[in-house]
C-alpha cells in the first residue's frame, strides 16, 4: 500500500555519490512533534527523508535520490559504509526514553507523559508508539522496500551469530523483537556493506538507542498489521 505522503522540503541534504541505497534506518525524534520544523532550519544540519507523526501522518522532507542527514557518524561496526548515502531515514515522533519520578513519567525536558502512553521494556520506561503511526511505518517501509529493491528483513537476519533476542554493540544495548540483550562477539566478521535490509539508528551509531526496545520489529519486517 502506498502511503499518503505530504512533502515539506528540508534544505539539509546532499548527493548520494555512487552509493547504493541498501538500508532503511528507523529513528525516534526524541521530541513531541517539532522535528519537521527543526529539519526545515538550515542551522539544524540534520534531516530525514520521512517523519511519521503520532496520528500516522507521513511527511517527506528529502527526495529519495538525495542523501538526508540522519545517521550521523557511524560506530565501529559501520565504518565500512557511509550511512547517510546508503540509506533512507525515517523519524518516528516519539519521546523515547522516560524517567519515572514524583508526579509521573517525564521526558528529558521535564514534560509529563500520560501513563497510558508509557511502556516498560528492557528494564526502562519509554513513550509507547501510537497504533496509527505504527500502521503508517509498516506501510511506508513496505513501500520503500518494494520501490527500492531493499529486502524487507532485519539487516542482521541470517548472519553468523545472529540472535533474535538482541545484540550488544560496544557497551550500548541494541534491541530486537523480544527486547532482550545478547552479545555481538559472534558478529565480528559481519559487515554492513555486504548486506541490506532494515535497522535502527542504534545499530549503526555508537551511543544511540533509537528507535528503542519498544518498537515492534516483527510487524515491520513481516508486514503484520
Amino acid at each position: 500500500m502506498i502511503p499518503d505522503i505530504k512533502f515539506i522540503p528540508s534544505p539539509n541534504h546532499s548527493s548520494r555519490g555512487d552509493a547504493e541505497v541498501r538500508m532503511v534506518v528507523l529513528h525516534y525524534t526524541a521530541d513531541g512533534g517539532g522535528a519537521v520544523s527543526w529539519f526545515q532550519n538550515p542551522a539544524a544540519r540534520a534531516s530525514s527523508h520521512f517523519v511519521v507523526t503520532r496520528n500516522g501522518g507521513v511527511v517527506q522532507m528529502v527526495d529519495l535520490e538525495r542523501s538526508a542527514w540522519h545517521a550521523g557518524q557511524p560506530g565501529r561496526r559501520a565504518v565500512d559504509i557511509k550511512p547517510n548515502r546508503s540509506s533512507v531515514g525515517i523519524e518516528i515522533v516519539n519521546w523515547g526514553l522516560l524517567s519515572r519520578g514524583r508526579g509521573g513519567f517525564r521526558t528529558y525536558t521535564g514534560a509529563l507523559v500520560p501513563p497510558d502512553e508509557v511502556v516498560k521494556s528492557a528494564g526502562r520506561y519509554w513513550q509507547r508508539y501510537a497504533e496509527a503511526q505504527l500502521a503508517a511505518v509498516v506501510d511506508l517501509v513496505g513501500w520503500l522496500c518494494d520501490s527500492l529493491g531493499i529486502p524487507q528483513r532485519f539487516i542482521f537476519e541470517g548472519q553468523p551469530g545472529f540472535m533474535r533476542e538482541g545484540v550488544l554493540y560496544d557497551v550500548v544495548p541494541y534491541y530486537l523483537p523480544a527486547g532482550r540483550v545478547g552479545t555481538n562477539s559472534r558478529l565480528a566478521s559481519w559487515r554492513f556493506k555486504d548486506n541490506a535490509g532494515i535497522c535502527g539508528h542504534c545499530h549503526i551509531a555508537a551511543g544511540k538507542d533509537d528507535p528503542g526496545p519498544h518498537l515492534p520489529w516483527e510487524r515491520i519486517v513481516c508486514r503484520e498489521k
